[in-house]
């Protein structure tokens, strides 16, 4: 995330969390 990013941290870490699961689900490698 950016170093000044908008909204709240649980927010972020939500999202981050879903995309993350989205990604691995797709089944390719990715960082």
């Amino acid at each position: 995330r950016p170093t000044n990013f908008l909204g709240d941290i649980q927010t972020w870490e939500k999202a981050e969390a879903a995309l993350a699961d989205a990604l691995n689900e797709f089944g390719k490698p990715w960082q």
